[in-house]
């Protein structure tokens, strides 16, 4: 949480930060979170290349899904810094549908077969 929104808004509360604002910010948002969200897709790539048929097949289909939302997650904020409000209404939603659907498709794969 941004500090100053604490005396825009008059709020009474003690904010705690971690390793204190600019650098924590700077942790979380640029460190972490690209970690953990290049963490599950390439989870699902090495489970893909390590298993054989109907998982193998499964577990590409999750990689590729997450790659798409993620990416879908990533163009709303390009978007909305370009100012472009009607991409950011449509592409970017449209993408993480996509996304969406194929990770249903992977995870019911063997059912649909």
């Amino acid at each position: 949480m941004d500090p100053e929104i604490v005396e825009k808004y008059d709020l009474n509360v003690k904010l705690i930060t971690i390793w204190g604002y600019p650098l924590g910010r700077f942790v979380l948002n640029f460190i972490l979170v690209p970690l953990f969200t290049a963490a599950v897709p390439l989870l699902f790539i090495y489970l893909a290349i390590k298993t054989y048929g109907v998982l193998r097949k499964s577990y590409a289909l999750n990689a590729i899904g997450f790659f798409l939302y993620y990416t879908g997650r990533v163009l709303q904020g390009v978007f909305e810094v370009l100012n472009w409000p009607h991409f950011q209404s449509t592409i970017p939603p449209l993408i993480i549908l996509l996304s969406l659907l194929i990770i249903v498709i992977a995870n019911n794969y063997e059912q649909l077969k």
